[in-house]
C-alpha cells in the first residue's frame, strides 16, 4: 500500500538518532529544510525512511545547506 501525505519537517515523526538531530534545528530551520527537500525531490516525493536517514546520518550536510557551523550546531541542546 502506498500512502502519500504532505507535511512540514517539524511535523514529521522522526525515530532513532534522527530524533536527536531534529531537536537541534529550530522551527525556522526545519521549515527551510522542508523547502529544500521539496526542491530536491519535487513532485515525486521522498520516503519517510529517506527523510529519517538523512536527518540521522547526514546532519553535517543539512547544516551546510543552512549555512550553519556544524560544531556549533552539535553544541545545541
Amino acid at each position: 500500500m502506498k500512502v502519500i501525505c504532505e507535511l512540514n519537517l517539524h511535523e514529521f515523526m522522526f525515530w532513532g538518532g534522527a530524533k536527536d538531530s531534529a531537536t537541534r534545528f529550530t522551527y525556522e530551520e526545519m521549515d527551510m529544510l522542508s523547502d529544500m527537500f521539496e526542491d530536491i525531490y519535487g513532485d515525486e516525493g521522498v520516503t519517510d525512511t529517506t527523510i529519517n536517514d538523512i536527518m540521522w546520518f547526514e546532519p553535517e550536510t543539512l547544516c551546510e545547506w543552512l549555512g550553519l557551523d556544524f560544531d556549533e550546531w552539535l553544541e545545541r541542546d
